[in-house]
């Protein structure tokens, strides 16, 4: 999770906590069950409880806010760096989630990739 976090918070876009946290847990709900993604609207109640969200609905509309400030106040080199489309043109929540997720997925650390942390 705090990969996940620390992926949104580079976008530098000043979320405030309740779409930061919502938008966090549904990278996560998503990421652990790739590559089979569902859609945000059925991993909604699990973000929703989650988070203290009223409603499923109140946090597909926490998700879509924080996408659309993150394009519109976000660093757009970091937004072109997981999608180039990204630049230019806001992405969906889902497109958002899923391409988050799979990058986040795709550069973690695996059994076979040993980390070379400790190198340094």
């Amino acid at each position: 999770m705090d990969r996940i976090c620390c992926a949104i918070l580079d976008f530098d876009a000043h979320l405030p906590p309740k779409e930061f946290s919502c938008l966090c847990y549904a990278v996560y709900f998503v990421r652990a069950t790739f590559p089979n993604t569902p859609d945000l609207k059925v991993i909604c109640p699990d973000i929703k409880c989650q988070t203290g969200n009223r409603s499923p609905s109140a946090v597909l509309r926490c998700i879509e806010r924080a996408v659309n400030k993150i394009f519109e106040l976000g660093d757009k080199e970091i937004l072109a760096s997981y999608q180039k489309s990204w630049a230019f043109e806001t992405p969906a929540p889902n497109e958002f989630v899923r391409t988050m997720a799979f990058h986040l997925r795709a550069d973690a650390p695996t059994p076979e990739t040993p980390s070379t942390s400790h190198l340094t």
